[in-house]
């Protein structure tokens, strides 16, 4: 008797997802907010750590931006979750919409307290809170509604198209603020991510509406919360890989927030910032095309542990520099490997769970990014204030690599991956 026929998953093109007229709007629309974030992210790190040196605790510049990372954290381990279960239950387009117009009015009332010097620590954070509420909302809406854009055949060229863009403008929007600081101060940086936010806004009027199935709304949202908690709990692959995501997001990924600190600490200006944090997009941008084409990667799971091995190795280096050339090399190398392996897990992710229940699960992962990485950069803020940030991130660094590599030992489920 003849053996069954293996089906084989054809092979789909890195750019196959371009063939949606909706996916190019969504990608279009994305890339802006990328570059306005990024933007964002160089121009608040500064003004932490001015505000710090205005209040005259220079030497408290990691606390403010731990602080900050606290501010972060309580809304999004808040609502990380029901995020998702809002992904799953309302029209998609309409959730990115509205998220941009929130993310639109933050940046424009930091905008108008620079301009008016009014600029506090409360202010920071507070706005800091509003923010990540608003990607509570945002993260899973982004990624959930990827599938019906494109189809599942190219979820995966979708997904990797999409860390391109995401990469791009983690480079290019803080090269932009640097840029922009000496001719327009602060205030002047903060007001042009507050026109892209809203821009995107408009761009995305263009996508067609995504309502969900009535039967999903009429399911209890606890009970539909529930459901994506116990997916996650339940499928071992799952599970493993949203440990180590989860691990590498509270103790790695802080690193970027604390930049302003690191900069500061090599005696860096506001654009050796700029270069440190665009640092941080060059290697996210190269591990982009590694996300892109992961579908010819065999072993993904060892895969992933090794790259999150490689990258706590090299946020240990980090510690030990001092000049800003060799920390933005080093920089680079740990943001390729950090996010590389971060983007195999979100792919496989996204191509494992079926797609009722895609927002739950990305409301899961985004959980531990808006709430385990502001933690993350609260505690190791905390410890950099006292025994200095270079000795604070090198103990970080040696934690996730071996916390992986046991992973990586113990778990076969990894190893099979």
């Amino acid at each position: 008797m003849a053996a069954p026929a293996v089906a084989i998953r054809p092979r789909v093109s890195p750019v196959a997802a371009f063939g949606s007229r909706d996916f190019r709007v969504f990608w279009a629309g994305f890339i802006v907010y990328t570059v306005a974030n990024g933007i964002q992210t160089f121009a608040i790190g500064w003004l932490t750590v001015q505000t710090a040196a205005r209040d005259g605790v220079p030497e408290r510049g990691a606390l403010y931006l731990g602080l900050m990372g606290l501010a972060a954290a309580i809304p999004g381990l808040a609502l990380g979750l029901f995020g998702g279960v809002i992904a799953d239950r309302r029209d998609r387009r309409a959730l990115l919409l509205l998220s941009q117009l929130g993310f639109a009015a933050a940046a424009i009332v930091l905008a108008a307290l620079a301009f008016t010097d009014r600029v506090s620590l409360l202010w920071l954070l507070a706005i800091a809170a509003f923010s990540s509420a608003v990607s509570s909302f945002w993260v899973p809406a982004r990624q959930a509604i990827q599938p019906g854009l494109v189809g599942e055949a190219r979820l995966m060229s979708a997904f990797g198209l999409n860390a391109l863009a995401l990469n791009l403008g983690t480079l290019i929007g803080p090269l932009i603020g640097g840029a922009l600081i000496v001719p327009f101060g602060i205030a002047g940086v903060l007001f042009v991510p507050a026109v892209l936010f809203a821009a995107v806004a408009i761009v995305y009027l263009a996508l067609a509406p995504r309502p969900v199935l009535t039967s999903a709304r009429r399911s209890n949202v606890l009970s539909s919360l529930a459901e994506g908690v116990r997916y996650v709990r339940d499928e071992p692959s799952v599970r493993w890989l949203m440990l180590l995501f989860g691990a590498a997001t509270l103790v790695v990924r802080p690193y970027s927030d604390l930049l302003p600190a690191v900069a500061r600490s090599i005696g860096a200006d506001a654009i050796g910032l700029s270069q440190l944090i665009a640092a941080v997009g060059a290697g996210s941008l190269l591990a982009g095309f590694v996300t892109a084409s992961s579908d010819t990667i065999p072993r993904k799971g060892i895969f992933v542990g090794a790259g999150f091995i490689a990258a706590g190795l090299a946020l240990a280096i980090l510690a030990t520099r001092t000049d800003v050339a060799s920390a933005v090399a080093l920089v680079v190398v740990l943001s390729f490997f950090l996010m590389t392996s971060s983007g195999v897990i979100g792919a496989l992710l996204q191509v494992a769970t079926p797609d009722h229940l895609r927002g739950r699960v990305i409301g899961v992962q985004s959980l531990l990014i808006q709430g385990g990485m502001p933690l993350g950069t609260l505690t190791l803020g905390a410890v950099g204030a006292s025994i200095g940030i270079g000795p604070a991130l090198a103990i970080a660094g040696l934690c996730i690599a071996a916390f992986s590599a046991v992973s990586l030992a113990l778990v076969p489920v990894l190893r099979e991956r």
